[in-house]
This record gives structure tokens, sequence and C-alpha cells, in this order.
């Protein structure tokens, strides 16, 4: 009687994170749509109505984002979000092809890591605009649109086939109802925790540590009211994005230690997994206007963000 009542309620518990997953990720969804509409209406106007081109770097490592975002979220809903919902809902659930749900959960766990080194790439831009503010060719956008942005995606997507080819550890998970990364043995875990997480996180704290030092440098040599408030303004949203990464890696981090303590992984850890995973891309989503400035000043346009001064 314990044990069916214990059951009934991991399953109520599982069944509520999964539905805030989805409602997270569907919302997600909607504010992607609306920042692509806005983009390219604005785009449109600004080309034909004012004949001035609108696409710069900072807009187009958003716009690289948001395609990111919307990705995964649908891979996620469709891959992890709704076979969940219907085995909790006790339906029965064929895979008839294993190998197209191992290829979405690779696309899935790649796209994960695709979303973080983005963000790594935003954090490299305000680098070299702080630190090589002269180095013009840094800042072209041809850099970022035929070599960054694809070698990021290339990067990730490459890494990922070693874990899905080489230590063949994308399986279905026992009691679940998809496939992921198997969290025994934890090399292929850990070595995706690297690519996805670990290395793009320590790259963005080197930035930030650069451009602290930086901004000491400048405030001791230059005391100009514009360069301090610029130095401040990437200061102030690097802090943020570091925050974001850090508190998405740090749950990451306590469920898979805390599986390997209790040397169990249950359905529960997945929910609480997963429901990060949509926590983190939620945040992002809402956060973007904040880290990019034509973003933002094109949701002000639509009176879709208040004026900030």
């Amino acid at each position: 009687m314990t044990n069916t009542t214990n059951s009934s309620l991991t399953i109520d518990v599982n069944s509520v994170l999964n539905m805030i997953a989805l409602l997270m990720d569907v919302i997600v969804l909607l504010i992607c749509i609306m920042y692509f509409c806005i983009i390219i209406y604005r785009i449109i106007e600004s080309k034909y109505k004012h004949g001035r081109r609108s696409l710069n770097v900072s807009l187009v490592l958003s716009i690289n984002i948001i395609l990111v975002i919307f990705i995964k979220s649908l891979l996620q809903i469709v891959h992890i979000t709704y076979p969940t919902l219907v085995k909790n809902l006790g339906k029965p659930l064929s895979i008839s092809e294993p190998s197209v749900h191992r290829m979405r959960a690779y696309m899935l766990w790649s796209m994960y890591g695709v979303l973080y080194w983005s963000y790594t790439l935003v954090a490299f831009y305000r680098f070299v605009r702080v630190i090589y503010s002269t180095k013009l060719w840094l800042h072209r956008l041809s850099l970022y649109v035929c070599l960054l942005i694809p070698g990021e995606y290339l990067f990730v997507y490459s890494n990922m086939l070693i874990i899905l080819f080489g230590f063949r550890s994308i399986n279905m998970l026992p009691d679940e109802a998809y496939f992921s990364i198997i969290p025994i043995p934890f090399y292929s875990l850990l070595f995706a925790s690297f690519i996805i997480f670990i290395v793009p996180f320590h790259i963005v704290c080197l930035f930030y540590y650069l451009i602290v030092k930086k901004m000491r440098e400048t405030t001791m040599i230059r005391q100009e009211h514009d360069l301090h408030r610029r130095d401040f303004v990437v200061l102030r949203r690097m802090a943020g994005n570091l925050i974001i990464l850090g508190t998405v890696i740090i749950i990451y981090i306590i469920i898979v230690l805390k599986g390997y303590i209790e040397n169990r992984f249950d359905s529960l850890m997945e929910r609480i997994q997963w429901l990060s995973s949509s926590s983190s891309s939620f945040t992002f989503a809402i956060t973007l206007p904040f880290i990019t400035p034509k973003l933002r000043e094109f949701l002000k346009q639509n009176r879709l963000m208040p004026v900030m001064h």
C-alpha cells in the first residue's frame, strides 16, 4: 500500500514538473516567434522606408540565439515532454524506429550545447569591442556569419558524435519514454558536460575577468563619462549572463552528483533535469533584449518594453 502511494505521488510530481516544463517551452516558442516577427518587420521597414541597414553583429548574434532557443525548445517538446506526458497518462507508446529517436536525442543535446556556445560568441564580441576596439576585422559582420556562427554548430555537433557513435551512450533510459545520454558509464555524461557547459562557461568567465581588468586600467587612465558608462553596461550584462549560466550549471551538477552518490537515476531526477533545461531557455529568451541593444530598441518601438535610461 505504501509503495503504491509513493509511486502515485512520484507520478503526480513528475506530471506537474513535466507540465511546467511544457508551459515554459510553449511560452519560449511564442516569445521567439514574436522576436522574429518584430525583427523582420523592423529590418524591412528600415531598409525600404528609411534606406538604411539595421543588421549589425549584435543583432545577428541575437537572431542566432533566438533560432537556437526555438529549435531546442521544439525538440524538447517533441522528444521529451510529449512522450513523457503520454507515458504518465498510462497510454501505450511504441518506439518503432530507435535510430530516429536516438538522432533526435543527439540533436537535442547538441542544440543545448550550441545555446551556451552562442552566448560565448556574444561574450567574445563584447570582449573584442572593449579590448580590441581598433581591430576592425574582429567587428566585421562577415566574420561571425561566415565563420564563427557556423563554427560553433560544427564544433558542438562533431564532438557530440563521439557520444553517439564513439561511446554509444545515447540509448533508451530505464522507465522513460525517450532516448537520452545514459548516466552510466560516467565518462559519456562527463564528456558531454565539458562540451556543452563547462568549456563555454569558463571561456565566458575568462572574458569577464579580462574585461574587468581592462575596465580598471581604463578607469585609472581615462575619466571620460561615456567610456565609464559603456564599460559598466558591458560589465553588468556579462555578470547577468554569468549568473544565469552558473545557476543552470549548479542545478545540473547537483542532480548528477546526487544520482551517482545514491547510485540511482529515477524519473524525478530526469524531470528536474529537463525542467532546468526549460528554465534556462525561458530565462535566456526573457533576458535577451537586455544584452542586445538593437533588439531592445525594436521592442521599445513596438511598446513591448519599458524605456530604460
